[in-house]
């Protein structure tokens, strides 16, 4: 099957009114906001299901999308990338972008029963959630960008603009290259055809399936702050101390 590359089908030719210094979705955003949404979402749908408990953000990801203004080829590359991975991706992963654990040897005695709840098993566990799995699609949109256009853009550029900060270029790196291991580098074998069924997909979301996938990631995150409330740092009232016996005690309950 004849491979398919950007510069035959996927990159339309920058408009010669396009100014430099006027970004092209200054004219486009309104238009674009809700296809965007539904390509976040699709995305996100797309990523394996065991790599965090937690699930790509569907805003996150429009932010990415509407950042980088990507055509829709793009995007599609970029589902069939997620499209492609397997079930082993995750744990490979979870331990490429995990900070390394510290050994026993290394950890001080601590002076409170909390040692047993501090483990670096326990710890190691925890720091996996902390990585936002949606880390895994601006690094596959990065990669389809750099497979399928001719211009070069670093790891620090993505995390900076398209990321907004969210993550490091190290973080993308090492995301990237666990996908590419996965895949086994067969970024080639994503033939046009595959592409384009992709596109059909990304546009067969409807605006009210829409609406109610946004709908239930705000009931998600609403239901979260619940689980996991502020601490209040307020102290209670304090206490009376009063002499009795000749030793000062607390006030006695009424």
């Amino acid at each position: 099957m004849k491979s398919w590359t950007a510069k035959e089908t996927i990159l339309p030719a920058t408009s010669p009114s396009t100014s430099r210094n006027c970004h092209p979705l200054e004219m486009q955003v309104p238009l674009r906001i809700p296809e965007l949404e539904a390509y976040a979402i699709h995305l996100a749908k797309l990523v394996p299901t065991n790599v965090s408990p937690l699930r790509p953000s569907v805003t996150a990801t429009k932010e990415f999308l509407l950042c980088a203004d990507l055509p829709i080829e793009l995007v599609a590359f970029t589902a069939c990338i997620l499209d492609a991975l397997t079930e082993r991706f995750a744990i490979e992963w979870r331990n490429a972008t995990s900070p390394p654990v510290p050994s026993f040897s290394s950890w001080s005695r601590p002076s409170c029963p909390s040692e047993f709840f501090t483990t670096p098993a326990v710890l190691a566990s925890s720091r996996v959630q902390q990585v936002d799995p949606s880390l895994i699609i601006l690094a596959a949109l990065s990669l389809a960008y750099g497979f399928l256009s001719d211009a070069t853009k670093s790891n620090r550029s993505w995390a900076i603009i398209e990321g907004n900060g969210a993550f490091t270029a190290r973080q993308i790196e090492a995301t990237r290259r666990t996908i590419l291991k996965d895949i086994d580098y067969g970024l080639q074998k994503i033939c046009g055809e595959m592409v384009e069924k992709m596109v059909k997909d990304l546009q067969s979301l409807t605006r009210q399936e829409v609406h109610e996938c946004l709908r239930e990631e705000r009931n998600i995150e609403k239901e979260d702050g619940k689980r996991h409330p502020r601490l209040s740092l307020d102290l209670p009232s304090r206490g009376v101390a009063v002499w009795q016996f000749g030793v000062q005690t607390p006030e006695p309950s009424p």
